[in-house]
């Protein structure tokens, strides 16, 4: 397992993990939209009230890149959206590869809503019930060196201002 530059399109989803690349983008747009408008119905005078500029929504996903690759590669997307633009940055960060067994192993667990590409189980977990001591949401760090907050940073540090 290792940090690779591994580089890919599209945006996250929520809740589960999920298995391909094009249930991200729509996944992330609608976690967005619902976070924009749920600001604006509960807090339409928020911003004006207390002097409030700019408003920003961030959305950090995960997912695994599993086609075209020889090993899986988890990597995540970040996203920031203006809520008055509805311009949207986004970084990718770089991948983390795992043994295609621990991902196997997770979708043979099912999947959320039927969806074969949102799994009840993360590989994350797999690797926690495999190896003792690892936190199922910091695999990363026992995988490359590297935490996933850190990654994440790295990341970060690319994303412009929308």
């Amino acid at each position: 397992m290792y940090c690779d530059d591994f580089r890919s399109g599209g945006l996250g989803g929520g809740g589960g993990k999920f298995w391909a690349l094009f249930s991200l983008p729509k996944a992330a747009e609608r976690r967005t939209k619902d976070a924009i408008s749920v600001f604006k119905k509960e807090y339409p005078n928020f911003r004006k009230d207390h002097q409030i500029g700019p408003t920003y929504i961030g959305t950090v996903e995960s997912a695994f890149q599993m086609d075209g690759v020889d090993r899986p590669v988890d990597y995540a997307t970040i996203s920031s959206t203006n809520v008055l633009t509805g311009n949207v940055a986004t970084v990718i960060s770089k991948g983390v590869t795992l043994h295609r067994w621990f991902v196997d192993k997770a979708r043979s667990q099912g999947f959320m809503d039927g969806n074969e590409n949102r799994g009840r189980k993360t590989a994350g977990a797999v690797v926690a019930e495999t190896f003792e001591g690892v936190d199922p949401r910091k695999w990363h760090k026992e995988a490359c060196g590297k935490d996933r907050r850190e990654i994440l940073g790295d990341a970060m540090e690319n994303l412009s201002i929308p």
